[in-house]
């Protein structure tokens, strides 16, 4: 294929971009979390956020959430890149996450070190934690009200509303 655009943005990108209104919303090393027009690569806005971002940012309706390695998640305003909000993740074991988080309309899933957290999305607040057996490997994923997450060595299913443990194997 040919080459549309390419811009330089001065630290590396780790993994995928979120794509969401003719917008590219990517995290960088050097703790940037920045929007691109898709079609062009012009920058549309960027927020420094205190610690690289080598996990997937999400997109929860208009707002983007992403998770830091210094142990926050934030939301901004997809149109503006403006801050919403910032929460320290109370984490217990593991110092970053590299695994992007997931949206169900309702709630930010979280998958940090050896927790799994529910956020409100419009607060940021936690909902509840859990701790998994082992550090986690996977981003959460959702189905039929659950959260699955995968650790180490295991496979856990949480209920999405309270956090309960629904399976482990």
């Amino acid at each position: 294929g040919e080459l549309i655009w390419k811009i330089n943005i001065g630290a590396p990108v780790h993994l995928a971009p979120a794509l969401a209104e003719g917008k590219l919303i990517f995290g960088s090393a050097d703790g940037y979390l920045a929007a691109v027009k898709a079609a062009t690569g012009e920058y549309l806005w960027s927020i420094g956020t205190g610690s690289n971002i080598n996990a997937s940012p999400v997109v929860a309706g208009n707002k983007v959430v992403a998770v830091t390695n210094s142990g926050y998640i934030l939301a901004v305003e997809l149109a503006t890149g403006n801050l919403i909000w910032k929460k320290e993740v109370p984490q217990n074991k593991g110092n970053y996450s590299r695994n992007a988080p997931a949206f169900d309309g309702l709630r930010i899933y979280c998958a940090y070190g050896y927790r799994l957290y529910a956020f409100d999305i419009e607060t940021g607040n936690t909902l509840w934690g859990r701790t998994i057996s082992g550090d986690t490997r996977t981003a959460p994923a959702l189905s039929d009200g659950k959260v699955f997450v995968g650790s180490e060595y295991y496979m856990q299913a949480f209920r999405a509303d309270t956090g309960a443990s629904h399976w482990t194997v």
